[in-house]
């Protein structure tokens, strides 16, 4: 079983007229990746940001390509890991 976690422009703190840009991802689709991998690099004015993995597992999906103006809170990819259910309890 898979879950799927979104990868999220975070809340920079900037206005609203702000300009962020996609710069580039640094993993590929279908590359795995570990908790706190950056996966993609934001332009802001003034400054770069990463967004880093929120979890381990594989880039599954990337929604917004490089030069692609975003918003925060705005959908960048997905991230597929393996979702191991809990035993169930023994009566």
């Amino acid at each position: 079983m898979t879950m799927r976690i979104e990868v999220r422009v975070p809340d920079l703190g900037l206005e609203a007229e702000t300009p962020i840009r996609v710069t580039h991802w640094y993993v590929a689709v279908r590359e795995q990746v570990m908790n706190g991998d950056r996966l993609v690099e934001l332009l802001v004015p003034g400054a770069v940001c990463e967004v880093a993995s929120p979890a381990d597992g594989v880039l599954a999906e990337v929604l917004v390509r490089p030069l692609a103006r975003v918003e925060p809170g705005q959908l960048l990819g997905i991230v597929e890991t393996a979702f191991l259910p809990a035993p169930e309890a023994s009566s």
